[in-house]
């Protein structure tokens, strides 16, 4: 069930919108239905080790089963009780995050690795990535077939911080992220399920199905909001689990570039080295000046060169890009802080120290005590 905000009025019901399809017989086979007392299912979960699954933390009030290992609750699966639930600290302000300890250890079924460490990088505004869950299929929340869904959405924020994008002020920038809308969608029921980063032979768990983004004009459809599974990693090792790391074979992770702030004199070209650092250490990459600032700027490999004129002062940026030639290509954006040199003026107040300013100086504190004196 999704974790919603007050919604604006419905107007005419449209046909179905979340825009999924039946997953096939063993796709995503560490999906799991939760059930809450009754025989409905309440939310989805992920299988993240052999007796721990992951999910929302709204999901767990009342959770008493799971199913597991199966597309089809009609006719498939096997039920396993709830030994214990342990909620991240504060879910309803900050990460809607639970695991569920499970009562016997799943052995056939390969938990799903999380996306962390040097995936991360992967995980970008644009990119497609796979949803799945046992929820309901149309616009009202209302439809729920016995087949697991999978739909592949685009991330909209990959860390919500823009506003604009659905992201309110409510969510936490940098550990949530913005997916789906336009008719494709998680939904009721889809709590707690998963968000897929794709890799070329792999998948790993970048999300948890939370909420519905604002504003909305469905209860479902419009895009939804997701917990980042790296940014509970640390709370889930911190309860005392081994939590697996991925290798990036397979996965194009984002280059970064560094560098010192340039001091810089007027009228003047002066230099600054660029680092790049990449997690495909076979790439190559391409610089390019995005943005000169108030000074001239170009690049001579992974040297900025920056000329300023003789009127130069205060600071600008030179916002400067690197691509690698992965597939697909990856980019990131610098600005490296450029700072004119303080000028040299002369001393005020009292002055110590020799030189012919101290003494003029001196000389001159001299003549006035002298005439204050007379």
């Amino acid at each position: 069930m999704w974790w919603l905000l007050a919604l604006p009025a419905l107007a005419d019901p449209p046909a179905p919108i979340v825009g999924g399809v039946p997953a096939a017989p063993g796709d995503w086979p560490d999906v799991v239905a939760l059930y809450t007392i009754g025989d409905s299912v309440g939310c989805t979960g992920t299988l993240v080790a052999p007796d721990l699954v992951l999910t929302a933390a709204h999901c767990v009030a009342g959770l008493s089963r799971v199913v597991v290992g199966t597309t089809d609750l009609a006719s498939g699966g096997r039920t396993i009780g709830v030994a214990s639930v342990t909620s991240h600290p504060n879910p309803y302000t900050e990460l809607d995050v639970a695991l569920v300890q499970l009562s016997e250890t799943v052995t056939d079924i390969e938990p799903r690795l999380l996306m962390r460490d040097c995936l991360v990088d992967a995980l970008s505004d644009g990119i497609e990535v796979e949803i799945a869950g046992f929820g309901a299929t149309d616009a009202f929340g209302s439809e729920f077939p016995d087949a697991l869904m999978r739909a592949r959405i685009q991330v909209r924020d990959a860390d919500c911080s823009n506003l604009s994008a659905g992201c309110y002020p409510e969510v936490s920038p940098g550990a949530e992220l913005i997916a789906g809308g336009d008719g494709v969608d998680s939904c009721t029921g889809d709590s707690g399920g998963p968000l897929y980063l794709l890799g070329d032979d792999e998948a790993w768990l970048a999300g948890i199905t939370s909420r519905a983004a604002q504003p909305a004009q469905h209860v479902c459809g419009d895009g939804g909001i997701y917990v980042r599974s790296d940014a509970i990693a640390d709370w889930i090792v911190s309860l005392g689990l081994d939590l697996p790391h991925p290798d990036c074979e397979g996965v194009n992770v984002r280059p970064h570039l560094s560098a010192d702030d340039l001091v810089v004199r007027r009228n003047t070209v002066d230099a600054v080295a660029l680092t790049v650092s990449d997690g495909n250490a076979e790439d190559q990459h391409e610089l390019e000046v995005v943005d000169p600032g108030r000074v001239q700027a170009w690049l001579e490999g992974e040297v900025l060169l920056v000329r300023t004129s003789s009127t130069f002062s205060g600071e600008t940026a030179v916002r400067v890009r690197v691509t690698d030639d992965g597939d697909p290509p990856m980019s990131s954006e610098l600005d490296v802080v450029v700072r004119a040199a303080p000028s040299a003026r002369l001393p005020v107040g009292c002055v110590t120290g020799g030189g012919p300013v101290g003494w003029l100086a001196f000389a001159a504190l001299a003549l006035l005590t002298r005439r204050r004196c007379s």
